[in-house]
């Protein structure tokens, strides 16, 4: 995918991204989730972009324990570009003791 972005249009790509993640499908949420963690580890300068949508999906809405993690890494990291990231790092605290290893 990474190689895509640098030979194709970014912000069609990206946007086809983000798309999944508003489908409202647990699994389909989850990998989206993974790939735009990788792909802010890699294109910072696509945060605003992605944030903005990230920033929309409940906590609730994510079951997979690699998702909730990325969650977690893109809230800590981003969490100046997101006004709601105290409150849905608040939820995931209270629910900590019912989580499951990704491992």
């Amino acid at each position: 995918m990474f190689r895509a972005l640098q030979q194709y249009d970014g912000n069609a790509i990206v946007d086809r991204l983000l798309q999944f993640l508003e489908m409202e499908k647990d699994y389909v949420t989850s990998e989206a989730l993974l790939l735009v963690k990788d792909l802010l580890r890699k294109y910072p300068q696509w945060s605003q972009v992605c944030i903005a949508t990230v920033g929309n999906i409940s906590s609730n809405d994510v079951q997979e324990p690699k998702a909730k993690a990325a969650l977690i890494w893109m809230l800590g990291g981003y969490s100046q570009d997101m006004h709601d990231a105290p409150y849905v790092l608040e939820s995931l605290v209270e629910n900590w003791d019912e989580e499951h290893s990704a491992e």
